[in-house]
């Protein structure tokens, strides 16, 4: 199934917009027709919105079917069959038949906008014009402290939203966060600090200085303990300590192939038995080759295959400062078995 969904995106878009290439089309060919039909219901300035029926219809449809700015195919496609469906299908005008007719063909067009909503929610998926997707999620080399350091001394820190995730503050009302925790690659600490607001102990460690402080900073601040330390993912010092929770909001997809065993050993050492992962990475998903390395599913279970139960992947959004944009993401839940010969899930 999961080599399969790779392909039902694309198999979703070209169902999509075949509808509004062929009646695109249809109207160019047929454009007295066309412009008679509108008339009998009464509109205005019928060749400006013929006119601009047509290259909602067939630019909306391309980028939908192409997946190139699939988004904004698919917001065009919405804006043209809101009014659409308004004025030729209102069915609540009429009786009998017509009504029954107009009544489908309403439910029809908001069926339509609902499979559009996704395309404008989630994009195009992994096979699209322009989407570099596959590439990404070969081996590239992990970014340094020295452009991380650069990157919070300029501002440019768009996964700095001045709030927790919102899919780390659904975990905790759910009760899937308790106890001591650690946030690995804590930034700023807005997930650390909203989960020690709430009582539980919380210590986060990131390698980057400046993010360290300004965490220190905010918990001084807000009148909250929460211990920020210098520290590196590959290579924890934690005096032995061992958690109960382990929150990783974008760090597990800035590793290369080689690291990621690392990353993995690291987390193993830092939690109890029985103990819950929770990592928030960016998805093979989401098109373009902007931005971090993206993950597949197969990927996580492959780095948890040993010692890991995986309870769950699940597909999200990673909240970022990103104009217009929210990145695809994938949320992995996973408990350590404490046993390495585990074939997790």
């Amino acid at each position: 199934m999961c080599k399969l969904n790779r392909f039902l995106p694309l198999a979703g878009r070209i169902l999509i917009s075949q509808i509004f290439l062929m009646s695109g089309f249809h109207k160019i060919f047929a454009w007295e027709q066309t412009a008679g039909y509108m008339a009998s219901k009464g509109m205005p300035m019928i060749p400006l919105f013929l006119l601009g029926a047509i290259v909602f219809e067939l630019a909306g449809g391309l980028a939908v079917l192409t997946g190139f700015m699939a988004r904004t195919g698919a917001l065009l496609l919405i804006i043209f069959m809101i009014p659409t469906t308004l004025i030729f299908h209102n069915f609540w005008a009429l009786e009998g038949m017509d009504q029954q007719i107009q009544m489908i063909m309403f439910m029809k067009n908001l069926a339509i906008m609902g499979g559009l909503f996704f395309v404008l929610s989630f994009g195009a998926g992994p096979l699209a014009v322009g989407c570099c997707c596959k590439k990404r999620t070969t081996d590239p080399k992990r970014p340094g402290k020295k452009e991380f350091s650069e990157r919070y001394s300029t501002g440019d820190i768009p996964w700095d939203i001045g709030k927790p995730q919102s899919d780390f503050v659904s975990l905790f009302e759910t009760g899937a966060i308790t106890g001591s925790v650690l946030d690995v690659g804590c930034g700023t600490g807005e997930n650390a600090l909203f989960l020690a607001e709430r009582g539980l102990d919380v210590t986060g460690i990131d390698f980057v200085p400046q993010a360290i402080e300004k965490a220190r900073a905010k918990s001084e601040k807000r009148g909250l303990k929460v211990r920020f330390e210098e520290g590196d993912a590959l290579n924890m010092q934690l005096g032995g300590k061992k958690f109960d929770t382990v929150i990783d909001s974008g760090v597990f997809h800035v590793f290369s192939d080689a690291d990621r065993p690392k990353y993995v050993a690291n987390i193993a050492s830092a939690i109890k038995p029985g103990g819950r992962l929770h990592i928030l990475c960016w998805s093979n998903l989401e098109p373009g080759d902007e931005g971090p390395r993206r993950v597949s599913p197969e990927e996580l279970r492959e780095a948890f295959s040993s010692g890991w139960e995986i309870r769950g992947i699940s597909r999200t959004h990673f909240e970022a400062n990103l104009e217009n944009r929210m990145p695809q993401a994938l949320l992995m839940t996973a408990i350590r078995t404490n046993r390495d010969d585990d074939d997790g899930a």
